[in-house]
């Protein structure tokens, strides 16, 4: 009824079409449905929830499609960058390797290792990032942790004083070293 806004074509009690679905459930018999507006609200809200969860899965089928239809065009795995003139439409095939998180997911997904199978649902549930999964299972390295030296901090710090302040230090510690 929404979709083909079948309640536009009957009358209120004033003779003019209802302006929305909610409108003709809530206006009272003999002219509307007679629905609870509270009811109303809460089939709303669900068939709302539905409709994006549809959405959603709609979304990513026909990214799927797209995805299989360039491997169709492209089964050597290259990069494939296709202008179409007609429709004004870009496709780019998603590269077969890389640091996405959906790279990660995709990898992590189709391994037969059991391991990895755990690790993806671990994502899935937001307990581990892709990337964590990632080196865990041994597709990445953890990239190294760089702690700061106190060379590090001096090399800082010796950007931010003054040219006097450099060279009383440098004195300071050249004296130092002498003795």
């Amino acid at each position: 009824m929404e979709r083909h806004k079948g309640y536009a074509l009957l009358p209120d009690a004033q003779g003019r079409p209802f302006p929305s679905v909610h409108a003709f459930l809530v206006t009272p018999t003999p002219f509307g449905a007679g629905y609870d507006p509270a009811v109303v609200e809460a089939i709303m809200a669900d068939t709302r929830d539905m409709l994006l969860g549809d959405a959603v899965i709609e979304t990513q089928k026909q990214k799927n499609l797209a995805t299989d239809a360039v491997k169709d065009a492209n089964p050597q795995g290259k990069h494939l960058h296709h202008h179409d003139t007609n429709e004004n439409v870009i496709m780019m095939k998603a590269a077969e390797q890389g640091t996405s998180r959906t790279y990660a997911l995709r990898r992590l997904s189709k391994s037969p290792d059991p391991t990895h199978q755990d690790l993806y649902q671990q994502c899935l549930a937001g307990a581990l990032t892709p990337n964590a999964a990632m080196v865990q299972a041994g597709f990445r390295t953890k990239p190294p942790s760089h702690k700061r030296t106190p060379l590090d901090t001096l090399r800082l710090a010796w950007g931010t004083v003054s040219p006097d302040e450099r060279l009383h230090f440098l004195v300071e510690m050249m004296g130092q070293a002498a003795d």
